[in-house]
């Protein structure tokens, strides 16, 4: 889909199809995640079986992100997110008829791969196709389609498994799914007709634009410094997941507080990270102009944070939370900054959707690093350690940010933003 809309109700209605599917498909990866206690307690397969299947998905999605990314730019976005959302409905379809662990590990491997660009795709539509007035506010608003989708698949869960058997969980999402695709569809034929073809940047004097998108990508990989921000994008995953899995589990120990308190606190968590974003707004681009600057000062404030949670155990549990909430804030902003304004800055290039499904692709590596890794060091070195791997890991993306910061600023790069 090469080209941009003009017309303002048809590009609040190519945002709000986008926003409505993503958030949707958020829901639905987490489905499975609400119904692990249920399918547990009746036998069907062990805990440790559970957590595969869980992390099969991630696998999948992760590596055919790189796919979804190249497709994104190539193909209409809307269809890809279309791809996604009836590939959800047949998937959670045949999850509700599912009763063992190679059918569920199939099935829902198979659920990553129907996945493969739709933050790609949404990302194209934010970044070049909608209004160019509507597309900061986008970016902005975009950050809160994963929260909404997370608290919406919970409250469903708490609704349904009172009265229901785990299945009805899959059946539902797949018939929530169907109205959203159909809408998808209508917006879709509506921007279709409204859009305005690209024409040549010549004739606007901009012949350096029109050059630079038959850059090889590795060129731009490479010249960029995008390579060396893989690293922090990586790394924001493991602190983000790493501390919202983690650090309730380190306080219910450290503190004596019950499982359900410690457990709320990842809900409430959800609710506060979303400040996160005013801060990308507030430093990104007004006060910072270097993108990969303006990601490495996040990193770089986690690092006392971090530091502070040495301390566990031995201060007030409400100094834990509020670290705790501070830290996830930073890594939320960083998040922002990594898979929505980085892939947007390659717009010149014809590189959104790729760019945007790097960056995914290793936050999801970093996610499944994060499940394994910190499980592992805190039963066996203590929980000490594991914040120890913390500082260094936050230490390592700021110093990468820095570095490619240096090529971000040599090259084309800071005179496309």
């Amino acid at each position: 889909m090469n080209g941009y809309l003009d017309d303002e109700k048809t590009s609040w209605l190519a945002f709000l199809a986008c926003f409505i599917a993503y958030t949707m498909i958020s829901m639905t990866k987490n489905t499975y995640s609400t119904a692990i206690a249920a399918i547990v307690s009746e036998g069907l397969f062990s805990k440790a079986n559970a957590g595969v299947i869980n992390a099969s998905f991630y696998l999948f999605y992760g590596m055919t992100q790189f796919l979804g990314g190249y497709l994104a730019d190539r193909f209409s976005p809307f269809k890809i997110i279309l791809i996604a959302l009836f590939g959800s409905v047949f998937v959670n379809a045949l999850m509700a008829t599912s009763h063992s662990f190679i059918s569920m590990l199939i099935v829902w491997s198979v659920n990553g791969v129907f996945q493969f660009g739709v933050w790609p795709a949404v990302v194209k539509v934010i970044s070049s196709v909608l209004l160019y007035d509507h597309r900061r506010k986008a970016m902005v608003y975009s950050a809160f389609c994963f929260p909404a989708g997370t608290i919406i698949s919970y409250l469903l869960a708490m609704g349904i498994l009172k009265r229901w058997s785990w299945p009805m969980l899959f059946w539902a999402s797949a018939a929530i799914l169907i109205p959203v695709a159909a809408f998808v569809i209508f917006v879709m034929k509506r921007v279709q007709a409204k859009l305005v073809p690209e024409e040549s940047n010549i004739k606007n004097g901009d012949q350096r634009k029109d050059n630079a998108e038959t850059i090889p990508f590795t060129n731009i990989f490479f010249a960029s410094g995008l390579f060396l921000i893989c690293i922090p994008a990586l790394v924001r995953c493991m602190l983000d997941i790493g501390l919202k899995t983690w650090v309730p589990t380190m306080i219910m120990e450290s503190y004596g507080v019950s499982p359900s308190t410690s457990s709320m606190l990842t809900t409430v968590l959800i609710f506060l990270n979303l400040t996160g974003v005013f801060f990308t707004t507030w430093l990104y681009p007004k006060r910072c102009k270097s993108l990969p600057l303006a990601i490495g000062l996040f990193f770089l404030v986690s690092l006392p944070l971090l530091g502070l949670l040495l301390f566990n155990g031995t201060v007030s549990v409400m100094i834990i939370v509020l670290l705790l909430a501070l830290m996830t804030t930073m890594m939320t902003a960083a998040s922002q900054l990594l898979n929505v304004n980085l892939p947007a800055a390659f717009g010149a290039y014809k590189k959104i959707g790729m760019v945007a499904g790097i960056s995914n692709a290793f936050g999801c590596f970093g996610c499944m690093l994060a499940n394994y890794l910190y499980g592992f060091t805190a039963q066996t070195y203590g929980w000490t350690v594991t914040i120890m791997i913390w500082i260094a890991l936050a230490l390592v993306a700021f110093l990468f940010c820095i570095l490619a910061m240096l090529l971000w600023n040599r090259s084309m790069m800071q005179k496309e933003q």
